[in-house]
This record gives structure tokens, sequence and C-alpha cells, in this order.
């Protein structure tokens, strides 16, 4: 799907979502089902989906930009408080800034290297886009992680079921004979 093509469909979309107002219920059981798996959605369809992934990823990418500049800040506090103890302790009277700059620019990988928070904000950002993206190109959809478990843990029932019914009816056969 092209882009424009896509970006027409979130903007129609949108559009409808004025068009929905007058329908709040379905509106609400969209918004708060559609991160759920399609298979517990029981007919519910709209721009409600559309706006539940746009909300989402709204939230998540203000969290993301808040915790990122935090830790940011913090590790460029340590590292300009590192470069002065050293400059201090060897009796330079100047201080170069490459060091931290140089640091500075590893910020967003160490981000992600040990801040778990940084994680989760990042896999909600790119659910609700998955989300918004599967609802322009008409194929709307839940959370993927989500998804994936529910589909895994229906495999595993229904193949215990399976097992299950073989072994009552064998054992049922059995006692008859």
């Amino acid at each position: 799907m092209n882009p424009s093509r896509l970006l027409w469909s979130i903007l129609r979309g949108l559009g409808s979502v004025v068009d929905e107002l007058s329908r709040p219920l379905n509106l609400a059981f969209a918004f708060f089902l559609s991160p759920l798996p399609r298979r517990y959605w029981r007919g519910i369809r709209g721009p409600g989906i559309l706006l539940s992934g746009l909300v989402q990823s709204g939230i998540a990418l203000a969290g993301l930009v808040h915790v990122y500049t935090s830790y940011a800040q913090g590790v460029s506090e340590q590292i300009a408080e590192a470069s002065l103890t050293v400059a201090a302790e060897s009796g330079d009277t100047r201080v170069s800034a490459a060091p931290a700059m140089a640091f500075g620019a590893l910020t967003p990988l160490g981000f992600f290297a040990v801040s778990a928070p940084a994680w989760v904000v990042a896999y909600c950002l790119l659910s609700g886009l998955v989300r918004t993206v599967g609802y322009a190109a008409d194929h709307p959809c839940g959370d993927p992680v989500l998804t994936f478990v529910d589909d895994v843990l229906w495999d595993v029932g229904r193949g215990i079921g399976s097992t299950a019914r073989r072994v009552v009816s064998r054992l049922w056969s059995l006692w008859k004979s």
C-alpha cells in the first residue's frame, strides 16, 4: 500500500470519528476492546479502533520522550561531573567537552540497553502504530503480542482437548469390550 493511500485511509478514519460520536457505545467498545485479539471483538468495527491505536501511540510517544529526556539528563550530568573531576585532578585549567559529547551521542543506545521502561514504552508505541496501520490497510488487528500469546494458548488448548477426547474414547472403548 502506498503512503498517500495509507494517509488518506487514516484521515478518512479520523473523519469517521465525528460520525461515530453519535453512537458512543459502539465507539467506546471499539476503543477499549481493540487491543485484544480479534476473536474477542464480537463484531466491533469503526473508527474507535483507529482512535484507540492513535491514542496508544500518542501516549507511548509522550512517555518515551519523557523517559528518554530524564535518562539523557542524568547521563549528561554524570559525564559533565566526571569530566570536571578528571580536569580538576589533573590540574588542567581547560576542560574538553569532546568526550562528553562523544558519550552523549551513544545515549540512545545506552537508553535501550539498560532501561526496562524504554523497552515497554517503545513496544507500546510500535503496537499502537501496527494497530493504526492495520486499520488504515483494512486489516485491523489487536496487540501483536497478545494476539500471538492467544493463538499459542488457543492451539495448545485445542491440542490438549483433542488428546483428552482421544484418551477418553479409548478408555470408553476398552471399558465396553
